[in-house]
């Protein structure tokens, strides 16, 4: 079984995808492994992603041809059109190696001999075992070793080519999962809800088997579980997540598909960059910005982070001390139904109050306020001279963006404010550059970028510090007392 992305990049090989699920209906892919073809030619994203659901044959290497024959008489096989199956072979000693601890050596013997044949099934058929000549083995071990590798629907044939315990093909049933557990991938894709343990769960298990990757998580927007999952997930590990279609219209559309490979092309690009030789980028000339603070203590924090960045932020904000002598307000690029989920999850972890932004509420110090999804967010100066919170719902995305850090840093133009510390994390693109620009020429402002070595993504921060305008450069787990460095304590 295999995935096959045409018109990856060579370096987007090894994408696990696990359970994705479309609305509600479960999709019945398991658990794939994929292969980015060696194409002669970069089609870019003009991607393509078909399932190849091959039969899975497991074979015990010992069978002679006459046996291999009798054996795949049962399951309805010639040995002609074995390019039709996933074939491998199952030796004794890896029998012995799985099994010894739990079966009696006597029924493992010298010779691996019984096979298996496992058949993707529609979702809701369920695991299906027909066995021949197997006289140890009962078909809940076999079941249960499906289980273990992610089947949840499936038809399968266990067959000897005479009685006998039938411990290779069980053998055989591991392979699946083991092919996994020992093959490095670039990427994982987790499905919130999956038949059998959902997306968290599977991340768990992944990280506890020691297979590591780049995490991204698959949610919809309209269960508040699912987004309280999803957050979750990203605090354990993953570096992001996708909105995923809620209809086949959807599905079979450009939207998901770009958006699911452009963070895992981007996050690929970032540690290919830093797994080979780092090339410094050259900022350009100084920006006209005003860097002399007028020395009052009216300061304001505005955070931007896009892909990578609900992880990044885990290594923040709970850092920020209560009394922080200035209000932040935070722009993450996220769909709706998903930013009140990351402020209460945030909240619960932090001394620092962290709420999502409500319209008209003023700006107090010594609370994070996260512009919700779907809505831009822009602070205005209020008739008595205080600062308070517009959301604008009406105003389109920009580049995509809604929330959009560029509209947040212009509105601060207008604001009362004395100084205006930016910070800049993880994500892809250049959300923030502009608008810290156009901040800077009106207003005293301090600019705090992630460096690369600790961005997921090395985006956002790398345009800033192009523009010529970053101050600081600190890894992710110094930003936090950069800040509070800055804006210091009531």
């Amino acid at each position: 079984m295999e995935v096959k992305m045409k018109g990856l990049k060579k370096y987007m090989a090894g994408i696990l995808v696990a359970g994705m699920v479309l609305g509600s209906a479960a999709v019945p892919a398991p658990v794939y492994a994929t292969e980015a073809e060696d194409a002669q030619e970069d089609n870019g994203d003009d991607v393509e992603i078909t399932l190849d659901d091959k039969p899975y044959l497991a074979l015990g290497a010992d069978l002679t041809a006459d046996q291999q024959h009798t054996v795949l008489s049962y399951m309805g096989i010639e040995a002609a059109d074995f390019d039709k199956y996933d074939v491998v072979y199952v030796s004794n000693a890896e029998e012995h190696q799985y099994l010894d601890s739990y079966v009696p050596k006597k029924q493992i013997g010298t010779k691996a001999l019984s096979s298996v044949l496992v058949s993707l099934a529609d979702s809701g058929n369920g695991l299906k075992v027909s066995t021949y000549n197997i006289n140890y083995c009962t078909a809940g071990m076999y079941k249960n070793a499906l289980a273990t590798a992610g089947v949840e629907d499936a038809n399968v044939i266990v067959a000897g080519p005479f009685p006998l315990s039938g411990t290779a093909a069980l053998v055989g049933t591991f392979e699946a999962y083991e092919k996994l557990k020992h093959t490095s991938y670039d990427g994982v894709v987790l499905d919130v809800n999956m038949p059998r343990m959902d997306g968290l769960q599977l991340l768990e298990k992944l990280q506890k088997e020691g297979i590591r990757a780049n995490v991204v998580m698959v949610s919809t927007l309209t269960d508040s579980r699912e987004a309280d999952v999803t957050i979750l997930a990203m605090e354990r590990g993953a570096i992001d997540f996708v909105a995923k279609p809620t209809n086949i219209i959807e599905a079979k559309g450009e939207a998901f598909k770009r958006q699911l490979l452009g963070i895992l092309n981007a996050v690929l690009a970032t540690q290919k960059t830093a797994g080979g030789i780092r090339v410094a980028a050259k900022p350009a000339a100084k920006a006209p910005i005003m860097r002399k603070a007028t020395g009052g203590k009216n300061k304001l924090v505005a955070l931007a982070c896009s892909t990578g960045g609900p992880k990044a932020l885990q290594s923040v904000i709970p850092f920020l001390p209560k009394e922080l002598d200035a209000p932040v307000v935070l722009v993450q690029h996220m769909p709706p139904g998903f930013t009140k989920s990351m402020a209460d999850r945030l909240d619960d972890l932090s001394k620092i109050r962290v709420k999502e932004a409500e319209h008209g509420e003023r700006l107090q110090k010594g609370c994070v306020y996260i512009a919700p999804g779907g809505k831009h967010l822009k602070v205005a100066k209020t008739a008595d001279g205080n600062n308070s919170i517009v959301l604008d719902d009406a105003t389109p995305a920009i580049g995509g963006l809604k929330p959009c850090a560029n509209l947040m840093y212009d509105s601060l133009t207008a604001s009362s404010y004395d100084e205006i510390v930016c910070v800049v994390l993880t994500g892809m693109g250049a959300d923030g550059t502009n608008g810290i620009l156009s901040l800077g020429r009106s207003k005293p402002i301090r600019v705090i970028a992630q460096n690369e070595e600790t961005c997921v993504v090395y985006g956002m921060p790398k345009a800033i510090y192009e523009a010529g305008v970053v101050d600081e450069v600190v890894p992710l787990d110094e930003v936090a007392q950069t800040i509070t460095k800055n804006v210091g304590v009531k």
